[in-house]
């Protein structure tokens, strides 16, 4: 949106950019996903390989369920839409962030995909 002139107002974190495109491509039994190309706007942008950087550097605030507005980010957002600027780090902030969630793997570990190498 930023590209094609809208003004954009982003709370959080850096963005991953990804303004690329793959399409697979089978070659002997394996698919490959290269990339092929890169996606531009009617207007020519399409430079944010890098992401975009937030207009409120907010962190994640796992303490606070999502939709609270008492939670880091939708606190700010509120904020900046009711004042237009972003608050100030130390209101952002809000109770200590909790740890995020230990991360659990999807499928058993015995399904996990490995590569053999023979004896030597």
């Amino acid at each position: 949106m930023r590209g094609a002139d809208v003004a954009v107002t982003l709370i959080g974190g850096q963005t991953c950019g990804k303004p690329y495109a793959f399409l697979p491509t089978p070659n002997c039994g394996t698919t490959y996903f290269a990339i092929q190309y890169r996606g531009i706007n009617s207007k020519g942008f399409g430079d944010y390989s890098d992401g975009f950087a937030p207009t409120c550097q907010v962190a994640d605030d796992f303490s606070r369920e999502l939709g609270d507005p008492q939670e880091a980010q939708l606190a700010a957002a509120l904020h900046y839409r009711a004042h237009g600027s972003c608050p100030a780090p130390q209101a952002r902030q809000g109770a200590q962030a909790a740890p995020p969630p230990a991360m659990l793997p999807v499928r058993p570990e015995g399904s996990e995909i490995s590569i053999y190498t023979p004896p030597q």
